[in-house]
């Protein structure tokens, strides 16, 4: 049905095609609309902003920015999201790509090549796809509600899940076994099912694959008990669209019965306009048929030109990502090695000049503690006479620890090997270690312990300990900055005790 003459309403027009651009204006213009157009996404985008025109039709395939992108654009904007959209297409546009339209909000599809081809019924159609979707002062027409089927075996589950549905305007029936959703199913419309996986009569998958099998269109939600997780996974890979996890609470189907029920509106208005489209370009000239398989190849060449140029620009993007991740890493590098280097310097200020070792041993606990992200340090010296270490610093650790740390021989446990072998270690997890576990009732916030020897030319003299509340790693520049710590102040431990 055509619009009156001069009747005001604005179209926008986006395609790259000049002479397209003319043909429709002049179809347009007959029927009464003022047009406007725009050669690329990025100029229809803007014109859409400046104009607010009352409806845009959009070409798939434009230029710096595709009929897809555009259409994303436009919806998720408030200044144009509620402009309606019609986009045109090659005459072999696939289901998928229409709903990924439909899916972005466009309204519907019209073929380019039966335009162009003066074909009335799909100029027809394109007038009248413009005046319903124009038609903002008559009433909408009722749409008959949606009907679900809710299966379940409980009482209490049927009983919640209508008194939840049915206020919403929903039709609701319910089966309480296999066998009599299936004969519902297939003897009345049902829009949706509500399907328990646990059933009498017949298991929630084989009616799920029957459904699916004799009416894929229906949406099926499954239902299953907490810890039956596993078994939904299944019931996905069959085919189902969603599912929920029992025991339902009052608010719970809602959600996903109105996204479902999307989905399936959102199905049918696919399926009508690929039948539409199927329809209206049925070849019924040779020269129609030639110019739909040249319009087809070009289709299929212009679409496979897009995936290439989003595939390297997908590329270019995880390059620039990639790019950005090392500059970030190097900075954070050259950040911890300045750390490090601001650590020994302060470790041997401290060393040259005092002779006073608490006071260069608390300056040194707090660059180790800097360093290791530690909650508490402590330094003991070895006492080989009588084989027990001895504290002489400590930052944050409870006086319980120490004590124990103070009592314990020197030759046994994770210090004992430290010292008899001079390097450091750590303790990921306290709790395996029967000489640490104590460590977690004393100092529960400790997770991980990192032990290294202070060392003088001859023998270590004594060790550090740092505790971290989580698990520690550290890579070889660590553990090689640890040492030269541990090896400077092992030498002043030698000259204090010479002097």
């Amino acid at each position: 049905m055509e619009p009156d003459k001069d009747n005001g309403k604005k179209i926008l027009i986006v395609d790259d095609d000049e002479n397209h651009v003319r043909l429709l204006q002049k179809r347009l213009k007959s029927a009464g609309y003022k047009t406007y157009e725009a050669c690329d996404g990025i100029d229809g985008l803007k014109q859409a902003v400046h104009r607010r025109p009352d409806l845009i039709i959009a070409d798939v395939l434009l230029p710096r920015m595709n009929g897809f992108q555009l259409v994303e654009q436009l919806k998720s904007s408030p200044e144009t999201n509620t402009i309606p959209i019609i986009m045109m297409s090659a005459v072999y546009v696939t289901e998928e790509d229409m709903a990924r339209g439909f899916e972005l909000g466009a309204e519907t599809y019209v073929s380019k090549a039966d335009l162009a081809l003066r074909k009335p019924l799909q100029e027809e159609a394109l007038l009248d796809a413009a005046a319903s979707l124009l038609r903002r002062e008559e009433p909408e027409e009722v749409s008959t509600p949606a009907r679900i089927l809710v299966v379940d075996d409980e009482p209490d589950t049927l009983r919640l899940v209508t008194k939840r549905l049915q206020p919403e305007g929903y039709e609701i029936d319910v089966a309480r076994d296999g066998k009599e959703a299936l004969d519902k199913a297939f003897s009345t419309p049902v829009d949706l099912v509500l399907l328990d996986i646990r059933l009498p009569k017949m298991e929630g998958l084989s009616v799920l694959s029957q459904i699916k099998e004799r009416h894929p269109g229906i949406a099926v939600v499954m239902m299953t008990a907490y810890g039956s997780e596993q078994v939904a996974m299944e019931a996905l890979k069959r085919g189902a669209d969603d599912y929920l996890v029992k025991p339902l609470d009052e608010d719970e189907p809602l959600p996903s019965v109105r996204k479902n029920l999307e989905k399936v509106r959102r199905r049918k208005q696919v399926d009508e306009v690929a039948g539409r489209l199927r329809r209206a370009s049925s070849p019924d000239l040779e020269e129609k048929e030639r110019l739909i398989d040249e319009l087809r190849q070009s289709s299929i060449t212009l679409m496979d030109q897009y995936d290439r140029l989003l595939a390297a620009e997908a590329q270019n993007h995880a390059y620039a990502e990639r790019l950005e991740q090392m500059v970030e890493e190097r900075t954070q590098d050259l950040e911890r090695r300045t750390q490090e280097l601001e650590a020994m310097h302060s470790v041997l200020s401290a060393a040259t000049r005092s002779l006073d070792l608490v006071e260069v041993l608390d300056i040194t606990l707090a660059e180790v503690g800097d360093l290791l992200s530690a909650r508490a340090t402590a330094a003991f010296l070895v006492d080989h006479d009588s084989e027990r270490l001895r504290l002489m610093a400590q930052h944050e650790f409870s006086p319980e620890f120490l004590r124990w740390v103070s009592s314990i021989p020197g030759g046994e446990g994770v210090f004992a090997d430290v010292i008899s072998q001079g390097k450091g270690t750590i303790v990921d997890d306290l709790s395996q270690d029967a000489n640490l576990a104590s460590l977690l009732d004393l100092d529960p916030q400790s997770s991980s312990l990192v032990v290294f020897p202070m060392k003088s030319p001859t023998q270590v003299v004594g060790i550090i300990i740092g505790a971290c509340p989580r698990e520690k790693k550290i890579d070889y520049n660590g553990w090689r900055l640890l040492n030269s710590i541990g090896e400077e102040i092992g030498v002043v431990v030698e000259n204090i005790r010479l002097y």
